[in-house]
């Protein structure tokens, strides 16, 4: 129950810091949970209806639940004691629960009104009057939800809103709903304390701990606290954590798969799975900026800086992380099958801070390439780690069809421990993003060539390359003294694919592949008898069209092939993934700017002489 631990003592300091306050997200205290209410009626002091008006805005309020109705509703209907659905108020049960509640001595006067108006059982029928005019008629499932005006008290209006309520439901809720299910030895505080046998939901309409069964079987022959008993304070409030969590920085793989970390002293920390590390507005820090001594901005520059940008904020949490955050770090993944029922945590890391952001930094600086991007309808390359999605992307397809979803879903979660914790990339992942890579003919759309999202494929396959070969510290420039056959022969392939590219150019014929890139699967696959065909019969009239320029390229190709060794050129093995590292960096080489004054690629230097 290591997770349970961790989610509590997370809720407990995240109250130190008033989450519960927080209007965007607000983590509920044990007693109440989030939910929207679209039906507004509004009552005199004495419970008399004034008004019933539908919100159009979606907004989540803390709603007043017992240990039954915030987990399980149905057969037979747990009703919540003040706001409810439509169809839920005013039912025998709820009537005895606010009843109940309403005649303790500190129970506010607005309470007590809401009871008074829902006794006379005219709360459809005068909601149903309000709305029609309006034409807005109310449905079963519509929640309802209460103000009182012209009260005595100094409550506010409205009744979600209201501290006093809050606090009176809150001394109710601990002296009668905790108590209901008798005492238990509480598995994750290690206390006899009041237990809970339906436990709340983790996300959506899955359960982490689901105890449907009373009669056990096997050696607990009595009831389903002998397997596992946990209390209500250790469960509501762990459940409440996590979901605060999720809405605030988990990041989802698919529908029914999540992934969230944070650290149990309540710094934000960075989304794994969403975040952009070529974002600069997302992690670019001034180093004049003054000094940050709280660890919310603390942990703001980690999350950022974390992702692939250093910082002199991120060094000075490195610094202090130890001495003065020592709190833990938790990655936790959730996945469930069918998306309801039951789910499972199909990954938990417990890390220190200074070891989280290690990891992390390591991932973002060994898993990194030259990748396209387009950005404001504007293409442009930079160096950087590709997203998790970007990879599931390239293997699977950017279709959204529910087997998609879900297998790129269990790609990104494969993923979450070489992020996380520095676990090797597996090798059928950059095997897989290697042969879409190398398959240019593949990246089309409505019958239309994508060279965009092949090159960027090609980006983040060589990024892949470079992350399962990073004991060998692969470059992401050019290494012209490399003799490995593999990246000579991608080399030679992006001379060709270059210098057809420029001949066609001024042919204004850009949109059209080139050779090279039309034989690339082929090439990969049967390196000496594709190059043979592509370097005498295909070639020859491109680099005769350059004129002087054809002559670079021809020397280039001459002294590329001069460093195979012996024999080395003719093997017809098919190309290992170090092709795809020495085709991108020859052709990096190839466009990039030589100087500021406009000239800017190899043809530029054959110019010059």
């Amino acid at each position: 129950m290591s997770w349970m631990q961790k989610l509590h003592e997370t809720y407990e300091n995240a109250v130190l810091t008033q989450a519960v306050a927080d209007s965007a997200n607000p983590l509920p205290e044990m007693g109440f949970i989030l939910g929207e209410m679209p039906l507004t009626v509004t009552l005199s002091s004495d419970g008399q209806f004034v008004d019933a008006i539908r919100t159009k805005e979606e907004e989540e309020i803390l709603i007043p639940c017992t240990l039954l109705s915030g987990v399980a509703r149905q057969n037979p209907v747990r009703p919540h004691p003040l706001f409810d659905e439509l169809k839920n108020l005013g039912t025998p049960e709820q009537m005895a629960l606010l009843k109940s509640w309403s005649e303790g001595p500190e129970t506010p006067q607005s309470v007590r009104a809401v009871r008074a108006y829902l006794e006379r059982g005219t709360l459809r029928d005068d909601v149903e009057q309000a709305l029609k005019p309006k034409g807005a008629m109310p449905k079963d499932k519509d929640g309802v939800r209460f103000r009182v005006i012209n009260t005595s008290l100094a409550d506010p209006q409205e009744l979600w809103k209201s501290a006093a309520v809050r606090e009176s439901w809150k001394v109710y809720f601990r002296g009668h709903c905790l108590s209901e299910n008798g005492e238990e030895l509480c598995y994750v505080l290690g206390e006899k304390m009041p237990a809970i046998v339906k436990h709340p939901y983790a996300m959506g309409t899955m359960y982490l701990i689901s105890m449907t069964d009373e009669r056990c079987r096997g050696r607990f022959s009595g009831h389903a606290q002998e397997a596992l008993s946990v209390s209500a304070e250790a469960s509501l409030k762990a459940h409440a954590a996590l979901k605060w969590l999720i809405k605030r920085q988990g990041g989802w793989l698919g529908k029914s798969s999540v992934v969230v970390a944070w650290d149990t002293g309540g710094g934000e920390l960075p989304n794994i799975v969403t975040y952009d590390p070529a974002d600069p507005a997302e992690g670019d820090y001034e180093e004049g900026r003054p000094p940050v001594d709280t660890w919310f901005q603390l942990g703001k520059a980690a999350a950022d800086g974390s992702r692939g940008y250093e910082s002199r904020l991120l060094r000075e949490l490195g610094a202090k992380a130890r001495e003065e955050f020592p709190s833990s770090v938790v990655v936790m993944a959730l996945d469930s099958a069918s998306g309801k029922g039951r789910a499972a945590v199909v990954y938990y890391q417990e890390l220190d801070l200074p070891c989280y952001l290690q990891n992390l930094q390591h991932w973002y600086s060994s898993c990194r390439w030259k990748i396209l991007r387009s950005r404001d309808g504007k293409a442009s390359e930079r160096f950087r780690t590709p997203l998790p999605r970007e990879i599931a992307n390239l293997i699977y397809g950017s279709q959204d069809s529910e087997s998609s979803r879900k297998l790129k879903g269990q790609l990104m979660k494969r993923l979450i421990p070489c992020i996380t914790n520095q676990q090797p990339i597996p090798r059928d992942i950059v095997l897989a993003a290697f042969r879409k890579a190398v398959n240019p003919m593949a990246f089309q759309r409505n019958g239309k060539w994508e060279g965009y999202l092949w090159a960027q494929a090609v980006g983040v396959a060589c990024a892949l390359v470079r992350k399962q070969y990073e004991e060998e510290e692969h470059p992401m420039a050019l290494d012209e003294n490399n003799t490995n056959r593999d990246y000579l022969y991608g080399r030679l392939l992006a001379v060709a694919d270059v210098a057809e590219y420029k001949a066609m150019s001024s042919l204004d014929t850009k949109e059209r592949q080139t050779n090279a890139v039309r034989y690339m699967q082929r090439f990969q696959q049967r390196p000496a008898e594709t190059w043979t065909n592509l370097r005498s019969h295909y070639l020859p009239p491109y680099l005769a069209r350059l004129k002087g320029n054809g002559v670079f390229y021809t020397k280039l190709m001459d002294e590329i092939t001069a460093k195979f060794q012996q024999n080395a050129m003719g093997d017809p093995d098919p190309l290992d993934v170090r092709f795809l590292e020495g085709y991108s960096c020859q052709k990096q080489k190839l466009f990039e700017k030589k100087d500021r004054n406009g000239k800017n690629d190899a043809t530029d230097e054959e110019e010059e002489e």
